[in-house]
């Protein structure tokens, strides 16, 4: 018997972009993914890093959008922005929308 609970769930993986949808989505959702995933913009209601470390984030700050950097920390009780990675004396950064993987180093 075929599970229906699951049945209209998708999964995808791009080895190029280093997209992975783990069956969580619907098909409709799947489709906006990948149509913007050459993007390096990744809104938080779609997926968050894998790992810790810095990002690029788009926060909105007193009503303003704006772009900046913050430190990805996890630990027992979630993920958190952070505005350094000293987790003691960061402040934590509310209303991150998006992030991006920071671009490589000029040689």
């Amino acid at each position: 018997m075929q599970d229906d609970f699951h049945a209209d769930l998708f999964s995808i993986s791009c080895p190029e972009c280093s997209l992975m949808l783990d069956g969580e989505y619907e098909e409709d959702e799947v489709k906006e993914i990948w149509n913007n995933r050459n993007s390096p913009w990744v809104s938080v209601d779609d997926r968050m890093p894998n790992t810790d470390g810095w990002y690029s984030i788009v926060a909105t700050i007193d009503g303003k959008r704006c772009a900046t950097m913050a430190f990805l920390e996890s630990d027992y009780m979630g993920q958190f922005w952070l505005t350094h990675n000293d987790y003691k004396d960061a402040d934590i950064w509310d209303g991150v929308t998006h992030w991006a993987p920071l671009p490589e180093l000029p040689q």
